[in-house]
């Protein structure tokens, strides 16, 4: 059975290799930011579909709970390294919620 860091893992390598079919959204999925909050699956994606796909991801640390997983992760772009850490709320199998830190 597949566990929520894998459901987690699966997210991020569907949007590296830019496979929108293995993404497992929920329709009322809500993706908060410091920068934006997204409502839906669909708004998400039409805004962000595309971009931040092309930076190689460093795992640092994972925990994950009943309905929920954590993936603290490192990256470097023009800019420099950043450190970025997202929590994947998970209902029925599809993520409802992802909330980022940066």
């Amino acid at each position: 059975m597949e566990n929520n860091i894998d459901k987690a893992m699966q997210y991020f390598e569907a949007w590296r290799k830019m496979d929108r079919s293995n993404l497992k959204l929920h329709q009322d999925m809500h993706h908060i930011s410091p920068d934006n909050h997204f409502k839906s699956a669909e708004e998400f994606l039409t805004a962000c579909w595309g971009k931040f796909n092309t930076f190689e991801m460093y795992i640092k640390d994972t925990f994950e709970s009943e309905n929920k997983a954590l993936i603290i992760y490192a990256f470097e772009d023009k800019v420099g390294a950043k450190l970025i850490c997202e929590r994947f709320t998970f209902e029925n199998d599809l993520i409802k919620e992802i909330r980022v830190w940066y």
